[in-house]
């Protein structure tokens, strides 16, 4: 008798351990997965970014963008259009000065107009309030999240600052770089909290063909990206 007693305690010890041990299994292991895909991620952006400072430091040929860089900002573009983002709202839009940001497909969109002199990548000094006030709006509504910075130009190859920038792809890089480095230093916003991509020409808003569309595709848009719980980006 004592010995089946010792035998049922037993087994009514070891018998949570195997019911709980398959979730915990499949838990490790879209873990892992996540971690994984998010050091593929992070190593997609860090050999983007290297190879366009390279490129502005002179190692590559100015006349455009190396074909591997092309290849990484699909790759990277292509990990984006798939990550489960949040949209802004009109609520959200409420809070900014009236017709300066407007929604982007759930992004908040700034005209390069607003932010730009034309062709270059130097933030106007008249109109940093306006990104005071969304920096402000993403530290008070979303802190915790991560946000994707997206840099858009028109389709019209640069000129005066092809020197200095060399196509569509830096130019729309350089902006959206701009506005992280604002971000970050006049408002401390984490730069590991926001990552950087150009779409160059290739997303745009109206119709290239005329001067009114060609302002509206140039622009930089701000994405959120989901809020950061260890190393997971989830809904909310």
């Amino acid at each position: 008798m004592n010995a089946r007693c010792v035998l049922l305690g037993t087994l009514f010890l070891v018998l949570p351990t195997v019911v709980s041990c398959v979730p915990y299994k499949r838990y490790a292991a879209a873990r892992d997965e996540l971690d994984r895909a998010k050091r593929a991620n992070e190593d997609l952006v860090r050999r983007l970014n290297h190879e366009i400072t390279r490129r502005q430091s002179g190692t590559v040929p100015a006349a455009g963008m190396a074909p591997d860089v092309l290849a990484l900002n699909e790759q990277l573009r292509g990990e984006l259009d798939r990550r489960d983002r949040n949209p802004f709202t009109k609520e959200d839009l409420g809070k900014l000065p009236a017709g300066k940001v407007v929604l982007d497909d759930g992004g908040l969109s700034l005209g390069s107009d607003l932010l730009f002199p034309p062709g270059v990548a130097n933030l106007k000094p008249s109109h940093l309030s306006v990104l005071d006030s969304v920096a402000n709006l993403l530290k008070t509504s979303y802190a915790g999240e991560k946000f994707i910075l997206e840099g858009h130009t028109d389709d019209t190859p640069l000129k005066s600052t092809k020197k200095l920038y060399g196509d569509n792809w830096n130019l729309g890089y350089q902006r959206a770089h701009a506005v992280f480095e604002f971000f970050s230093k006049e408002h401390g916003i984490a730069k590991e909290d926001m990552l950087i991509v150009t779409y160059g020409y290739l997303r745009p808003v109206a119709p290239n063909s005329t001067a009114e569309g060609k302002r509206q595709n140039r622009r930089v848009v701000i994405r959120r990206g989901g809020e950061i719980r260890g190393n997971v980006a989830v809904r909310r």
